[in-house]
């Protein structure tokens, strides 16, 4: 076997090998304290508005608790569990906790345990390094303003539906806009009563979990 044809076959060995490794499992994506160790920098990453939820209905129908208070001064930004996102968590100043599908008798309102909002974004410091991340469509929520809020267990955490939808600006007892920056979104509900508003919110979603109910 000559020299050329030796080394063809070898380099079909090692691309069958590859192709054989990558099938077997995806390679796992860096954590955020792997990715700065390996840039050895400050990063910052501004993640574009994602897909998906697009209207009030999709909204209400992953709705799980339904809040109105006051956004407070927010927690140093977190790690997730696994590492590859930031989370920040803003406690709610006397909330008013208006649905809870965990509830039997949730149509009742009235003050609640407290409650605290988690968003994507932050910044911290790892190995004296920074990293901050701001979302495009929801990079902070306004502290000492007083906000509507539907949101959903995710990863353990009672975040906005959607990560960034659920979430509008109370002004002057009306709805003044919803918090993400997401074009077009929820412009129906801007000037609305938000008494009136969340009121319909909360039968809306309690007759949907009424009928998904076996």
């Amino acid at each position: 076997m000559d020299l050329s044809r030796s080394l063809s076959i070898m380099a079909l060995a090692v691309v069958a090998t590859a192709t054989t490794s990558s099938a077997q499992g995806a390679p796992q994506l860096e954590t955020i304290p792997q990715m700065l160790a390996r840039v050895g920098k400050s990063l910052t990453s501004s993640p574009s508005t994602p897909s998906g939820i697009t209207d009030m209905d999709r909204v209400l129908r992953e709705t799980e608790l339904i809040v109105r208070g006051t956004i407070g001064s927010p927690t140093q930004a977190y790690l997730s569990e696994d590492q590859r996102s930031l989370y920040t968590d803003y406690p709610l100043v006397k909330p008013m906790v208006l649905y809870d599908s965990r509830v039997q008798s949730s149509r009742t309102p009235g003050r609640g345990p407290e409650i605290t909002v988690t968003i994507l974004g932050g910044s911290i410091q790892v190995g004296g390094l920074t990293f901050t991340s701001k979302p495009e469509a929801l990079s902070e929520l306004p502290v000492g303003t007083e906000g509507l809020f539907l949101l959903k267990r995710i990863d353990d955490k009672y975040q906005p539906v959607g990560r960034f939808l659920g979430a509008f600006e109370i002004a002057a007892g009306q709805i003044k806009r919803p918090f993400t920056r997401k074009q077009a979104f929820a412009d129906e509900y801007r000037g609305a009563s938000a008494a009136e508003t969340a009121q319909s919110w909360v039968a809306a979603v309690a007759q949907q979990r009424k009928t998904q109910k076996p």
